[in-house]
């Protein structure tokens, strides 16, 4: 009997309505036993700002096919450790250390899952030093029985560089085929993958497909079949995609072009129909992302499956061989997901009767979908992951995401839109402060996002809520989808790739968040900063040294500074192509801020992680020594803080929480949060555990 069968038998004999009542205790009674003091807390003091950005206690859970046990990422003790809880014992074990390498030698995690019911497979990154302190990254598998406690190398004889793609599953034999480099032969193709089938309870393997002279990447179907390769040229900017037709044995070249408006390409089937030439992809070809049945033969797109009016769909979500379309994950300022399978449909419409519409995400679920991980909360407020039992309607908490933070109530976010001084359209996320609801005139921190092409920020939490820390203590955060973001069509992204888009166009948009909803009174715009990471960095030193007038300060994280000198290095390291992927500009040294150091500038902290292996420090170090040698004074014109552990993603809480509390600091320090005219006080901090 299917979950929809079963539901539907149930609410005839009335047993709906206890299930539902059963949920509905089962979460009121969980949620009470740890809420009371903890929302008291939260809800009446301030938060500090790096609570927020700790990482979190459980995260990345995924389920076991006979829903017996799962396996998650947990913070404890300042580590990122895996995981596994013995759902009928409720016994932990602790698996392996799961942070990103830093130093030559160490061995960490980046992802994992279940094969079979006994195993755990890991992709890990042992980093190692080649010489002359130049990194290197090797990625392998491990498989972890947790039975026995062994773990056991998969597949590491002869392998290269990369050895963790995995491309198909049986979970019944316990057998599953691997994409990777090899080192075996001639070193003319150690950049070129072979795909091996591998046992994962020995780690053993054979030979399925060997490399080829052009595919970097194979797509797999859900029978296992190698059906197509793909290959990307850096130098030339083509795209290559090979297919094999039904019943045929070769690969032919069905799409073989470059486009120079990087906002094209060719589109990736994300499902192959069994027993046709058919896929399921999606594609921008009528201007927004839709998802169309895709001819894997010419790639040609003919029926369209699914859109959404305006806004670009975000993707294709699908069972786990890759056989089926279960839903679509679809944006509107809101990043959401629409089911169209029914159990799917159902579970979900069940669950946000309890947690709330928008407040109910399925993490991971089992093949029968009998037991399912829902991650409740997101929106309105922070949360937790629960174990829901579709058979009794039991519903129990897991834990909290963030054990300080349980579900402390989140700083209210909206989507709206603002008409730029050209007549451009753009959506923004706006975090209010809670504690300041109603106020007009209030500090303001602009925050534009990474990318920056095709990048969305949305109403969510997510996992870097640098917009709930800031709003927190006492600011309106304004994250602005500027022209050339993702999500609004293929043409918003043009605009931004214009030549004067990256430094001019795009940064107008910036400032014109400060006329809009300054004449509104929402904010101050004379009370206003910027703050941003990587493309965002950039964005910031561009605020500060273009528009000083407009920021009282800036903060630039990991940022390009030198346009010309960046091109450089993504000329040599991603492709002469790749190079214009940055910015195209009549003007690189005219937009660069570390170039144009001269003159009055914002105030700007600068944060440099050493170990950024996308801008190189050397983009820091050049701003701020073109910063001293125009006069600036550090400690009141810039400051300048370098990571000596950190990375370009901030993964472990020791740098992410300097980050975030450095930028506060800086904005308490040039553009306070409470001045005697708001007639009002900080609220105290909050003692968390």
């Amino acid at each position: 009997m299917n979950l929809r069968t079963f539901v539907l038998r149930s609410a005839s004999a009335c047993a709906l309505g206890v299930a539902m009542v059963g949920m509905g205790t089962a979460s009121t009674a969980v949620l009470a036993q740890d809420k009371a003091p903890q929302v008291a807390e939260t809800a009446e003091n301030r938060i500090p700002a790096g609570e927020f950005v700790k990482a979190p206690n459980m995260q990345t859970v995924r389920i076991s096919p006979d829903g017996k046990r799962i396996a998650y990422r947990a913070a404890r003790g300042g580590r990122s450790l895996l995981v596994t809880l013995n759902l009928e014992t409720m016994q932990e074990k602790i698996v392996l250390a799961a942070e990103e390498a830093r130093e030559s030698g160490d061995r960490t995690m980046t992802n994992f899952g279940w094969i079979g019911n006994e195993h755990i497979v890991i992709s890990t990154i042992s980093r190692e030093d080649l010489g002359g302190g130049d990194f290197a990254d090797f990625r392998r598998l491990v498989a972890y029985n947790v039975k026995s406690g062994k773990l056991v190398q998969q597949a590491w004889r002869n392998a290269g560089f990369g050895a963790t793609n995995i491309k198909y599953v049986n979970h019944e034999t316990g057998k599953y085929l691997l994409q990777r480099d090899s080192t075996a032969g001639s070193t003319e193709r150690r950049f070129f993958p072979e795909i091996v089938e591998v046992d994962v309870s020995t780690g053993k393997y054979k030979m399925v497909q060997r490399t080829n002279p052009i595919v970097r990447n194979w797509l797999v179907d859900s029978d296992g079949e190698i059906r197509a390769g793909t290959a990307f040229d850096g130098d030339s900017g083509k795209v290559r995609v090979l297919y094999k037709a039904e019943g045929e044995k070769n690969l032919k070249t069905v799409f073989n072009e470059a486009d120079e408006t990087w906002t094209s390409g060719a589109p990736s089937p994300a499902v192959f129909i069994p027993g046709t030439d058919m896929a399921y992809a999606v594609s921008n070809r009528d201007g927004t992302d839709a998802v169309y049945k895709m001819d894997m033969t010419t790639l040609e797109m003919k029926e369209k499956v699914f859109e959404t009016e305006g806004f670009d769909v975000q993707g294709i979500i699908r069972n786990e061989d890759r056989s089926k379309v279960l839903g679509y994950r679809t944006f509107d300022g809101t990043m959401r997901v629409e089911y169209i399978d029914p159990d799917l449909k159902t579970v979900k419409a069940l669950l946000e009767d309890v947690f709330g519409e928008g407040e109910a995400s399925i993490v991971d679920y089992t093949p029968d979908m009998r037991k399912v991980v829902v991650f409740g909360g997101g929106m309105s407020k922070f949360g937790g992951y629960y174990l829901f039992d579709t058979q009794t309607g039991a519903l129990s908490l897991l834990n909290w995401s963030k054990t300080a933070l349980k579900d402390a109530p989140a700083n209210p976010m909206k989507a709206e839109w603002y008409t730029a001084s050209d007549g451009t359209k753009i959506q923004a996320v706006v975090t209010y402060p809670r504690h300041r609801i109603g106020q007009k005139n209030l500090p303001v921190l602009v925050m534009p996002h990474g990318g920056p092409f095709g990048v969305t920020d949305s109403v969510e939490i997510g996992f870097f809520p640098w917009h709930q820390a800031i709003a927190e203590q006492g600011y309106v955060v304004i994250q602005p989808n500027y022209r050339g973001s993702g999500g609004y069509g293929k043409d918003f992204v043009k605009i931004g790739r214009e030549p004067g888009g990256y430094g001019k166009r795009m940064q107008d948009d910036l400032n014109d968040v400060l006329t809009y909803f300054g004449q509104r009174g929402i904010i101050d715009p004379d009370r206003a900063c910027v703050m941003g990471w990587s493309y965002g960095g950039y964005a910031a030193a561009r605020g500060a040294q273009r528009d000083p007038e407009a920021w009282k300060c800036a903060i630039a994280g990991a940022g390009v500074y030198d346009m010309p000198l960046m091109n450089k290095w993504d000329a040599k390291n991603l492709g002469r192509f790749s190079s214009g992927f940055q910015a195209t500009s009549d003007d690189p040294k005219g937009i660069s801020p570390a170039l144009n150091t001269d003159g009055k500038w914002s105030p700007i902290l600068v944060v440099a992680a050493k170990r950024d292996a996308r801008i190189p420090m050397e983009q820091a170090e050049t701003l701020v020594r073109n910063l001293k040698k125009s006069g600036k004074k550090d400690g009141a014109d810039f400051k300048y803080i370098v990571q000596e552990q950190g990375t370009h993603n901030l993964p472990y809480d020791d740098v992410h929480m300097q980050w975030i509390n450095e930028a506060y600091a800086w904005l308490e320090k040039h553009n306070p949060a409470y001045i005697a005219s708001d007639g009002d006080t900080a609220p105290p901090v909050a003692k968390l555990n």
